[in-house]
């Protein structure tokens, strides 16, 4: 994910991207987090109704906890899963 826009006066990009993925190429990139998202739903672990973008239901810690069982070399702590970018443009 990514934004880029004003800060501080300054111009800039910020985003979150995976330290990891499955093997498996696009495929396993796409349709292992469909099928968590499927998981979470038939378990009913998703408690607001409406038509909703995916952060606003899903709570990513979960998410990424069952996400990343499946790269090749997990890290040990889920909170290690994501990587932070600030660049000024």
């Amino acid at each position: 994910a990514s934004a880029s826009g004003k800060k501080g006066g300054r111009n800039v990009r910020y985003g979150y991207g995976c330290k990891g993925e499955p093997s498996g190429g696009m495929a396993a990139v796409t349709s292992i987090p469909l099928a968590i998202g499927a998981r979470i739903i038939i378990e009913g672990e998703i408690d607001r109704m409406g038509v909703l973008a995916p952060e606003a239901c899903v709570d990513p810690i979960l998410f990424f906890k069952r996400y990343m069982k499946y790269w090749d070399n997990p890290p040990t702590d889920v909170k290690q899963t994501l990587y932070e970018v600030i660049e000024e443009l």
